[in-house]
């Protein structure tokens, strides 16, 4: 173990053709030609690559970092993926020294957190990896999604209640500035007063629910879902729907899961509720998190404008 070192692979070297071997007499049939075929061509752009675990000079395993992997789900990265130890190995966590090295040149391309698939529970969360949801990869199969934050957070997510209704305002008053660019002097009063009204009813009668995102004690994101009856239908005989929106995140706390973990605790949430039309409005930024949780754009209704 003292003796394995880690390694990226750059293109036009000896250590790609060692590699290339390294992959050609391996057990791995599954990904074997489509990671050959992304080697001879060295097929990683901007900041994905390749890195091996190296005994000596023998390869003992490979992962990559990549934008994009099996999975039709664009707005989720970076991937740790095609993690591979040659059987030989296996036990002597080398795994582990290869997410390690991958997660710090994640850190040092500014990343925050880093996602691994797997079909498997159990395994990933050794190395400090949490379950996020279920996704399901081109070939039309499900695997679990893993998320790790590379930086300490101490995320708690709140199901607000009426002792919660001043920082809901304020906290919706928040979501409303960043989402129309508005200046901290625009007047929000009547805002105020009527998301007050709002939250007040429908808190008390359940027809919105509402999470608080913190981090420790300082508050990071939020997300609502409100419901309400319209006509019963042949596909929706109670009448009733969800509505998600609210969904806000600070700059500072994007791209670490939070806004996916908050998504599905809504949908959750309506699920509970026995309520299964479930719609949102998509902002150009949210759209990818959203198609990947599984929504798409809708084709029978119309806006009046």
């Amino acid at each position: 173990m003292d003796n394995i070192t880690i390694c990226k692979v750059e293109n036009n070297t000896k250590l790609l053709e060692d590699l290339i071997s390294f992959v050609e007499n391996g057990s791995w049939d599954e990904v074997k030609e489509h990671l050959l075929d992304q080697l001879r061509k060295y097929d990683y752009t901007d900041w994905e690559g390749i890195f091996v675990a190296m005994d000596g000079d023998r390869i003992a395993g490979h992962a990559t970092l990549l934008k994009t992997d099996y999975y039709p789900l664009p707005g989720i990265y970076p991937w740790i993926s095609t993690m591979y130890v040659a059987e030989e190995y296996r036990g002597r966590r080398i795994s582990g020294l290869l997410i390690d090295a991958l997660n710090e040149y994640a850190k040092g391309l500014g990343f925050t957190c880093t996602y691994i698939p797997s079909e498997y529970m159990g395994l990933y969360e050794h190395y400090g990896y949490r379950y996020l949801k279920d996704i399901v990869n081109y070939g039309g199969g499900t695997d679990h999604l893993f998320i790790k934050n590379l930086y300490e957070m101490d995320l708690r997510y709140i199901k607000a209640s009426l002792d919660d209704l001043n920082f809901l305002v304020e906290s919706r008053v928040e979501v409303l500035r960043a989402a129309n660019e508005l200046s901290a002097d625009t007047d929000m009063s009547e805002v105020e007063r009527t998301s007050r009204e709002y939250y007040q009813h429908a808190l008390a009668d359940g027809t919105h629910t509402a999470y608080l995102v913190y981090d420790g004690d300082a508050f990071v994101g939020a997300g609502g879902v409100s419901y309400y009856q319209v006509m019963p239908t042949y596909h929706g005989p109670s009448g009733w729907k969800a509505y998600i929106m609210n969904m806000y995140v600070k700059p500072e706390y994007r791209r670490q899961g939070i806004a996916l973990k908050t998504l599905d605790l809504l949908v959750k949430d309506a699920k509970a509720k026995g309520v299964d039309a479930i719609t949102l409005e998509a902002t150009r930024m949210g759209r990818p998190l959203y198609e990947a949780y599984g929504f798409v754009p809708m084709e029978s209704e119309m806006e009046l404008r």
